[in-house]
């Protein structure tokens, strides 16, 4: 709350000035938002999005950083040699983006005022269009990143400046967490966002920085088909990639099989990381039998 709370005095961290922590629905402070919703299978709504270029929030991730990287360089220096390989790498973003995670439904504010405690009125059934911008009865954010960044500072947000905001994001982290030792083959950027119709969301170009290995997350899709993916990283000159977050189900173990298969056999992936382990593939036979058929 010391980051987003600029609204309520009656709970901690309040301080008018965390609107510039948080996201904005026009180009002033005034239109920062007190809440957002997200869809995960359901909606639920979730803090006020960040503003990810708040020097703020920046120095949020570098605080932990700073704590938390030590503690892993100290456990890979004590692994004995032949145990090594249980570092996998370090990864940085986890679906960073704009829009589709935190997204906000036009005078979401008064909503959140007057039903603070309940999601009963909350709107339903949002709509998807561009770089996840719903239909009428939502709002597009990223002018406070825009704007904090210089990126952008009046005019209507476009896709490219998204993706600029993103990159330097990402980046800016990445470098960060270079300064430990790590080296590109050891961290990994997870960005979101790409989804059909491609030419429609984000492209895949925010998450490939000098630092680390681009990843992204696939749900039922295969690399090789996932629009500019294999265009952007011929550019780029590189064939490593990471699966950062990955679920494409089948029917059947083969199935399981065949899809991990084609994932991983796209290019030089470097990394692949099953998602919704605990909630479905704990308890799934056919699905634990391909993964077991595709390791061997």
């Amino acid at each position: 709350p010391d980051l987003w709370n600029w609204f309520d005095p009656s709970i901690p961290g309040y301080n008018p000035e965390n609107r510039k922590n948080v996201e904005w629905t026009s180009w002033t402070p005034d239109s920062a938002v007190k809440v957002c919703w997200r869809d995960w299978g359901q909606q639920i709504r979730v803090l006020p999005a960040p503003n990810i270029a708040s020097p703020a929030i920046l120095n949020a991730h570098y605080e932990a950083y700073d704590l938390l990287l030590p503690i892993i360089i100290k456990w890979i220096k004590h692994l004995p040699a032949a145990k090594k390989y249980l570092f996998g790498g370090i990864r940085i973003g986890w679906e960073a983006g704009i829009n589709y995670n935190a997204y906000y439904y036009k005078n979401g504010n008064e909503i959140f005022d007057k039903h603070p405690s309940t999601t009963e009125y909350d709107p339903k059934g949002r709509t998807t269009t561009e770089n996840f911008s719903l239909d009428s009865n939502t709002l597009r954010l990223g002018y406070a990143a825009a704007s904090t960044s210089n990126i952008q500072t009046e005019g209507e947000l476009t896709n490219a400046v998204y993706e600029k905001i993103v990159h330097r994001y990402v980046e800016t982290l990445c470098r960060y967490v270079t300064n430990f030792g790590f080296t590109p083959k050891e961290l990994f950027t997870h960005i979101g966002g790409n989804y059909a119709p491609f030419d429609k969301h984000l492209k895949f170009w925010p998450a490939i920085n000098r630092y680390a290995t681009p990843g992204w997350s696939f749900y039922s899709m295969d690399p090789s088909s996932a629009g500019s993916l294999s265009d952007e990283l011929k550019t780029a000159g590189l064939s490593q990639w990471a699966a950062s977050e990955w679920l494409w189900p089948g029917q059947t173990s083969d199935e399981w099989c065949e899809h991990l298969r084609k994932t991983y056999s796209f290019k030089d992936c470097r990394l692949l990381v099953i998602y919704n382990w605990e909630f479905m593939i704990d308890r799934d036979v056919i699905a634990q039998k391909g993964i077991r058929k595709f390791l061997s």
